[in-house]
């Protein structure tokens, strides 16, 4: 024809449609891989966080325990009462005794003449009391317990200062009375849960 516009239209061919089918695949599984490896970053990335948590919260425990202000304990002491009998250890001793000891980095406490109680309180969610108990003659007895703390995933939050109480009650009542008697008593009580 002479002096027409021509149009050509290209029909894809076989071999350009598979390419661009291709193509489009590829770029597809590209993306895809990349989250994916996103995904595994993020997981090595948690792990190692959690690890490095772990073996530093370890690292803290050895030390507390070369340093003498905790023992190494059962996870259920938190749910277990001691009940210590001492010689010339009257209240107002105990009492005494408690200001010499220095918890003021992890908990405060209050005691309470009219019931013989010493409350302790944390901010790291717990609490424990020291009852006194009836007194055998010039034996005198208290009992120790938490009485409430909060958990993550059925693990009490911070067993270490718990811990670090326990042992600065132990040590304090033996420095009043050598010869102490200890019974431990087994017991449940109510905590706070979390599973964060």
């Amino acid at each position: 024809m002479t002096g027409g516009n021509h149009f050509i239209l290209y029909a894809p061919s076989y071999s350009n449609a598979v390419h661009f089918a291709y193509s489009g695949f590829y770029q597809l599984f590209i993306i895809e891989v990349k989250q994916k490896m996103e995904i595994v970053w993020i997981l090595i990335v948690s792990a190692v966080i959690i690890i490095a948590a772990f073996a530093a919260g370890q690292k803290r425990n050895n030390r507390l325990i070369a340093e003498g202000k905790i023992i190494k304990r059962d996870i259920s002491f938190v749910e277990t009462a001691e009940t210590f009998t001492l010689t010339d250890a009257d209240f107002s001793k105990m009492v005494a005794a408690l200001k010499t000891i220095d918890i003021s980095g992890f908990a405060s406490w209050d005691s309470k003449g009219a019931t013989q109680t010493v409350t302790f309180q944390s901010g790291h969610g717990w609490a424990a009391q020291l009852n006194a108990l009836k007194n055998d003659g010039d034996a005198h007895r208290y009992r120790f317990q938490f009485t409430d703390w909060q958990t993550r995933r059925g693990v009490p939050l911070r067993l270490d200062t718990m811990n670090m109480l326990i042992t600065a009650i132990e040590k304090m009542i033996l420095s009043l009375d050598s010869n102490t008697q200890v019974e431990m008593t087994r017991f449940k009580t109510k905590s706070k849960s979390s599973f964060f």
